[in-house]
């Protein structure tokens, strides 16, 4: 599975990534995210580890992330891990004319009975992170104001 989504940001790189990096902001702009749990208190830098408590498709799922490239203000990539899902996520925040153009690829195996509604999974994941990116984008353009 994979899920390739952007969103621009009426912001330079260096401050959308900052914000993204901590990703103690995480639940601040996911609405499948509500905890995450043993995130440093700073931007996340290669070799950190932080666990996420999400719902997703009406089940509550706790994931495990090690961040494997942390590239300010360029990239950000991280593993993840379930009982159901092994994922990577790669952001990338690329200059553009109206500031910084986010860009969320998600690639990930999906195990046990889940394989079987691929189709469901993969178009509910690719509407929730449509989401947290419209999220995103809005909470960082208020702070601005």
């Amino acid at each position: 599975m994979r899920i390739e989504e952007s969103v621009e940001i009426s912001l330079p790189p260096v401050r959308v990534y900052e914000f993204i990096a901590d990703v103690n902001n995480l639940a601040r702009c996911s609405d499948v995210i509500s905890e995450v749990h043993n995130a440093p208190d700073r931007a996340v830098q290669v070799g950190d580890t932080y666990t996420t408590k999400a719902t997703v498709m009406g089940r509550t799922v706790t994931t495990s992330h090690r961040v494997v490239t942390a590239d300010p203000p360029n990239r950000l990539e991280m593993d993840g891990k379930n009982g159901t899902l092994n994922l990577k996520v790669v952001i990338v925040f690329e200059p553009s004319d109206s500031g910084t153009r986010v860009t969320q690829i998600g690639e990930g195996e999906l195990g046990g009975a889940l394989r079987f509604v691929r189709p469901v999974v993969e178009r509910t994941v690719r509407q929730q992170v449509r989401g947290d990116l419209a999220n995103l984008k809005r909470i960082l353009e208020e702070q601005r104001s």
